[in-house]
């Protein structure tokens, strides 16, 4: 007999490039009131999908279901229980200034006398964004030289930069005082795609399109090199990824491989073709990694000093979505 009210809970595997999802054998564990089977697969790049063996790195999903997830739903995502790996930034630590109100070279320069290089966003009407990028000293002189406030260029003419618009930043080497305590930071969690559940109330079958998305574009990679504080000194999309990848080896044991953005639409089951009158509530799951910079006690107090005048925060938080999925379908019996 089954105790009253238990929920099964069984992962299904996701085939990815196919139209039909269909079950899979699975390890099976209990965790509670939980009798739980799971299986999780990822994508190549030539659409070979690969059984994940070792799921220990994983974070949680399985234990934190609610035993009335059928009444209460599904979480929306597990980021409270992210696993986090801690490491020290690569070349540099970076201090993005933003616009709140008008700030002048020798300020800018004053203030963040440290710092390797400045970056000025400067605007070319023909080209766009443009980066003005000036070592220590060339900023010294640069500052003396420009005691006007920091504006974007477009021709001969002076345009102002917009509220909260990025108007410039500085690196700093890791060793540096303001720098040398601050942490780059990994955290891994599990996403609801389209924050979309879907259940049945006689456990007939379900099927459910879904256009899911993982990998990065070239800008997102550079947004992720800038955070982790990794020069990049190549153009080459390929060069750039494999360069990422050799790195996120090097400072988190369990990073996932960074991708080039792919779209698939495909349709996932739930349920059963047959229907044995057990209600259920499923969804798809996507694993996401979640970047940010940790501001040392000495980097903190500086951004404090600053806040007053300037709005300067560390690199933005990037968040990357793995080509990893989990379906999950809960069975409540009564």
């Amino acid at each position: 007999m089954r105790k009253s009210k238990s929920l099964l809970v069984s992962f299904l595997s996701i085939v990815v490039l196919s139209f039909t999802v269909n079950s899979a054998s699975a390890e099976e564990k209990v965790v509670g009131d939980l009798e739980i089977s799971s299986n999780d697969f990822y994508v190549e790049d030539d659409g070979k999908i690969n059984n994940i063996i070792n799921k220990s790195s994983l974070p949680l999903l399985e234990e934190i279901i609610p035993n009335d997830a059928y009444y209460t739903g599904i979480p929306s995502n597990t980021k409270n229980f992210a696993t986090r790996q801690i490491s020290d930034p690569f070349d540099y630590v970076g201090l993005d200034f933003y616009y709140n109100q008008p700030m002048t070279y020798g300020e800018l320069y004053r203030d963040n006398k440290e710092a390797e290089l400045f970056i000025l966003p400067l605007y070319n009407g023909t080209t766009g964004y443009e980066e003005k990028i000036l070592q220590n000293d060339e900023m010294a002189l640069y500052s003396l030289l420009f005691s006007d406030v920091i504006i974007k260029k477009s021709g001969s003419d002076g345009a102002p930069f917009e509220f909260g618009e990025l108007m410039a930043g500085v690196r700093y080497h890791p060793s540096s005082t303001i720098a040398q305590d601050t942490k780059v930071q990994l955290g891994e969690y599990w996403e609801l795609v389209n924050d979309k559940s879907l259940s049945s109330s006689n456990g007939s079958r379900i099927s459910e399109s879904y256009s899911i998305s993982s990998g990065f574009s070239l800008t997102e990679a550079y947004e992720l090199s800038h955070t982790l504080g990794l020069t990049q000194y190549e153009t080459n999309w390929m060069t750039i990824l494999l360069t990422l990848n050799e790195s996120l080896g090097e400072k988190f044991s369990n990073s996932q491989t960074i991708t080039e953005t792919e779209t698939v639409t495909t349709t996932f089951n739930f349920g059963n073709v047959d229907p044995n009158g057990i209600p259920y509530i499923g969804g798809i799951y996507q694993l996401l990694s979640e970047f940010t910079v940790i501001p040392g006690t000495n980097m903190q107090e500086h951004i404090n000093n600053l806040t007053p005048y300037w709005d300067a925060r560390p690199s933005t938080v990037v968040i990357y979505s793995n080509n990893h999925y989990r379906q999950l379908q809960a069975d409540f019996y009564e």
